[in-house]
């Protein structure tokens, strides 16, 4: 088994994802956007096969 890929807010700003962590849980909380996992109590990160895809299909759509 693999370790996945896991993106943090550093690297969801370097793709060009430059929203505030309350835009991000709200997006979150609607579906629109991948949830986040807990590493620790003050450490989140993103799963990067979620996170491109999600950029992907932005892209597909002009929505980027």
């Amino acid at each position: 088994m693999q370790n996945p890929i896991l993106y943090d807010r550093l690297d969801l700003r370097r793709r060009g994802i430059k929203l505030s962590n309350s835009s991000l849980l709200r997006m979150e909380a609607l579906g629109v956007f991948p949830k986040r996992k807990y590493l620790s109590t003050r450490t989140v990160v993103w799963d990067a096969e979620a996170i491109d895809q999600h950029i992907a299909t932005l892209t597909s759509r002009g929505e980027r």
